[in-house]
């Protein structure tokens, strides 16, 4: 693996966390119960990253989605594993204390 890849997927984790708060500050307005919120968000966010990013890797050819899904799917899986254990965690909280804000 080359520093291109490192520096792509970097990329990719920083523009994938992003891109996934958008998603999720935007279903926040629509959608209140939280895994569902996660799923969806996460569903959005990774169908237009791909789809963006084919185009972008593309280099004035064709899209580009395998290298697109190669580098973009793994970011996204990242920040929704992360999400849903911090999920876990806050459920954890509220369970033992009665409160959100513990």
């Amino acid at each position: 693996m080359g520093a291109y890849w490192i520096g792509t997927f970097f990329g990719a984790v920083l523009g994938g966390f992003l891109w996934s708060r958008l998603w999720l500050w935007i279903s926040k307005l629509a959608v209140k119960a939280d895994p569902q919120r996660l799923y969806v968000s996460y569903a959005i966010a990774w169908v237009t990253a791909v789809a963006l990013g084919a185009y972008g890797l593309a280099e004035g050819g064709p899209p580009d989605w395998p290298r697109s899904l190669l580098t973009y799917t793994p970011a996204l899986l990242l920040w929704l594993v992360f999400d849903l254990f911090r999920l876990r965690g806050k459920a954890a909280r509220v369970g033992v204390s009665g409160r959100a804000d513990a």
